[in-house]
């Protein structure tokens, strides 16, 4: 029999605050967002995206990462306060942000189909179509609407590079400055832990094996391929990212990191080619 759960959920400023009482003990951990009105369905699904204090019977509690389990006891009442550390596209889909460094990063791949501005980004699948273009558009690797619950959007870089803007207000696409600055933070010469391997999801759900990744930047990087002029490859196997940066007449810089490397590698690519997107809080 899942708890009874009382919420109170009030918005300031960003800030969440929210009292529960009568809840079984047990662990919460995954999948709701208490966010944006998305509320817990029961006592055992639910993941925190933002750093928070807990107060329970007068004793604090401070969790400092996104992705903690939190145990209730039964019958307790306690405070939750915190910023929310989510944002929102113009879609009205929901990203988790991980903070890495001093920067703040999406934790998932885009998935918009419209530009800031509100004007659609077409959905481009004939593959003839697809290599010609000059102006923005999108697909889903191998045309599967599943695949894009997983990975989100695939786009070419003219969507990247449309005036209209591809990421949400106060956002922008990654560029190779904004990698750099990531990895520089990642990269433990020492050691020689590189960044690649710390932003894979860990474990071989989504990835081929053997997956040289433990996710311990929270970034959740997936192998969702790429699109080329006209068939999907590597999905599985291989991360795409684009940068913002120009690369040539023809070509854009883009970043990208497989299944057995804890490397994280920059590459020039035809602007047409199809890669996922993930955005940096200006």
């Amino acid at each position: 029999m899942k708890a009874k759960i009382i919420l109170i959920i009030l918005f300031l400023n960003n800030t969440v605050f929210a009292q529960v009482t009568n809840v079984s003990s047990g662990v919460w951990s995954n999948p709701a967002i208490w966010s944006n009105n998305l509320l817990p369905v029961d006592t055992t699904d639910i993941i925190l995206y933002f750093d928070l204090v807990i107060d329970i019977n007068s004793s604090c509690r401070s969790l400092q990462s996104n992705g903690h389990n939190v145990t209730i006891n039964p019958g307790v009442i306690f405070n939750i306060t915190g910023v929310a550390d989510s944002t929102v596209d113009v879609d009205g889909n929901l990203y988790p942000v991980v903070l890495i460094g001093t920067q703040r990063w999406m934790a998932k791949n885009l998935d918009v189909s419209h530009y800031r501005n509100g004007d659609t980004i077409p959905q481009v699948e004939d593959n003839a179509a697809w290599g010609n273009l000059t102006t923005g558009a999108w697909c889903y690797y191998e045309h599967s609407t599943a695949y894009g619950v997983e990975y989100g959007k695939l786009y070419n870089w003219y969507a990247v590079n449309d005036p209209r803007g591809l990421a949400p207000v106060g956002w922008r696409v990654s560029s190779n400055l904004d990698w750099g600055v990531f990895a520089g933070f990642l990269d433990d010469p020492v050691l020689d832990i590189q960044a690649g391997g710390k932003i894979k999801e860990e474990g071989l759900v989504h990835w081929d094996p053997p997956n040289a990744g433990d996710n311990n930047a929270g970034f959740t990087g997936l192998p969702g391929g790429y699109r080329g002029f006209s068939e999907c490859f590597t999905e599985g196997y291989m991360a795409w990212w684009w940068c913002s940066d120009p690369d040539g007449a023809n070509g854009a810089s883009s970043v990208d990191v497989y299944n057995q490397s804890y490397y994280l590698e920059y590459n020039g690519s035809e602007k047409s080619y199809g890669f996922s997107v993930r955005c940096v809080k200006n």
